[in-house]
């Protein structure tokens, strides 16, 4: 209720703010910054998107780019807004490409009865998922049990986004590494990155 309440008041400010455009250019340019600006928020907030279903699921979801969302109004501002998600999320894609997470070596296969694969550092191994679409959250288990991970899932526009909070981000990046053997150098770095934020949660956007 609280980021909804930001948003609305967020909205109202650049619908007055956009009063009287018409009458100079110079009003034009102000209206159309305010709604860039509201943009970058609305997409660094965790926020309502379609419902996740199995059905909506099913296919197989290739890693597209880094996510980072702050879980209320509050951390956003603390973190300084969307330009540190930005920061943040050129980072991320540093310490992805190192331990082999990239468009052409990690995707997630999934199908309505349960079963998945994940491919990471361009290895692939199965599993099986159990989803919670009220409480967004997603289970992932590899047949083997190596490999364990739960994470909050959004769908919008075609896009699947996995997120994670810190604690877990790090333990799926210890695992990825134990798994493919790239990269273990770059877990340090990356606990120092999420430790410097709270009400954070960081993790990849997956497109099919």
């Amino acid at each position: 209720m609280k980021i909804k309440s930001c948003l609305i008041l967020i909205l109202a400010a650049v619908m007055l703010s956009s009063c009287g455009s018409y009458k100079s250019s110079s009003s034009s340019s102000d209206s159309s910054g305010s709604q860039s600006l509201v943009s970058s928020l609305l997409s660094s907030l965790v926020g309502n998107s379609t419902t996740v279903t199995p059905k909506r699921l099913s296919g197989t979801w290739k890693y597209s780019s880094p996510e980072c969302r702050f879980t209320s109004e509050n951390a956003l501002t603390q973190a300084g807004g969307a330009v540190a998600a930005n920061t943040i999320e050129g980072k991320l894609t540093d310490v992805y490409s190192k331990i082999g997470i990239s468009a052409s070596s990690c995707s997630f296969t999934f199908d309505e009865d349960g079963n998945c694969s994940m491919t990471l550092g361009g290895r692939t191994i199965k599993g099986t998922y159990t989803l919670d679409s009220d409480a967004r959250e997603l289970k992932i288990r590899s047949t083997t049990g190596l490999i364990s991970f739960t994470a909050q899932v959004y769908y919008s526009y075609s896009t699947l986004t996995l997120l994670f909070d810190w604690e877990r981000m790090l333990s799926l990046v210890k695992m990825v590494t134990a798994f493919t053997g790239q990269g273990s150098s770059t877990i340090s770095a990356l606990s120092s990155l999420l430790n410097q934020y709270d009400g954070m949660m960081v993790g990849m956007n997956l497109k099919k």
